[in-house]
């Protein structure tokens, strides 16, 4: 998988391949910090972890996963993933006789290609034509995320039953916005920030500017607590990013801040979620920018404010 967000669109198929194949034992393969998401799933019988961004430490850590792979002597290889960068094909992988794949180019590594009706189309939609060509029709999608009890650990670090979720670090440097703590200063509710250690900086900046009672939990809770913490949430605020797919998974409403890049693509699909953009005549232009990122820089701070208000 992708990343986060991939994966959590991509489960929305889980449960309707283990309907399909109900005799199979399924196996995931994924980048370790991804497996968390499917640890309690009921669909998945094993998981087969890579290294962060596929990024083998030399061949005979490479041999390994092929090793581990062949043990489970797989008949099927569902790949679903569109992109075609370094993260989206594991070679090594003909010895299983049948293998499905969206692609374009690199068609050597499978036997079934699967083609979709047209080229900018959601990935739910995607995920909906790559289960039709394995005779599973569904008319709807959504994303899934499995919790446990224990998961709920993060939340007792929060004094409070209502408070807002905010997560301003995204993965890429086009959906930067450093300005949501303009959107929140003189609201009165408690901020929870969320976020991988890196995004600890950048979060605590929102917090501080912002004048707002919170916590910063950036870096100190695992993937599912934070998804926890946003389940409980009224509100979560933040980039297209994984955390923005969590809670359309968990039910809890979103304010997302969209850029033209990949508008349509991968956000909005769920009536959680309410976008806040700055649309311009450049939109779906795939990140190739000529226009210095003007579509995220110039979102407004007052639209946000008034999505959270109409959201509360």
């Amino acid at each position: 998988m992708d990343s986060i967000g991939d994966a959590l669109l991509s489960s929305s198929m889980l449960p309707h391949i283990k309907a399909k194949f109900s005799e199979a034992m399924i196996t995931v393969v994924c980048q370790g910090h991804i497996a968390p998401l499917y640890e309690s799933c009921p669909c998945v019988n094993k998981i087969i972890k890579m290294p962060f961004d596929c990024r083998f430490l030399d061949h005979v850590q490479y041999l390994d996963v092929i090793r581990q792979i062949k043990s489970v002597n797989p008949d099927l290889l569902l790949n679903s993933v569109y992109a075609l960068h370094h993260l989206a094909d594991l070679d090594g992988l003909d010895f299983i006789p049948e293998r499905y794949a969206f692609r374009k180019e690199r068609k050597d590594k499978y036997n079934h290609i699967i083609s979709h009706t047209k080229e900018w189309i959601l990935e739910l939609e995607k995920n909906q034509q790559f289960l039709a060509e394995l005779g599973i029709q569904v008319s709807n999608l959504q994303p899934q995320v499995w919790l446990v009890p224990g998961d709920s650990a993060g939340t007792y670090q929060i004094k409070t039953d209502k408070y807002i979720v905010l997560f301003a670090g995204v993965r890429t440097k086009e959906r930067y916005y450093n300005k949501y703590w303009e959107a929140l200063k003189g609201l009165n509710c408690f901020v929870v920030t969320l976020g991988t250690t890196k995004d600890y900086d950048l979060n605590q900046e929102q917090l501080d500017k912002s004048g707002c009672n919170g916590i910063n939990l950036s870096g100190k809770l695992t993937l599912k607590e934070s998804i926890y913490v946003i389940k409980d949430a009224q509100l979560a605020i933040g980039g297209e990013t994984g955390l923005a797919h969590a809670a359309c998974a968990v039910g809890t409403s979103n304010i997302v801040l969209l850029g033209g890049g990949h508008y349509g693509r991968f956000m909005p699909y769920s009536s959680l979620t309410t976008v806040v953009d700055n649309k311009m005549d450049c939109f779906k232009c795939n990140w190739y920018c000529k226009r210095n990122l003007e579509c995220i820089k110039k979102i407004d701070p007052v639209a946000i404010r008034k999505a959270i208000e109409g959201v509360l």
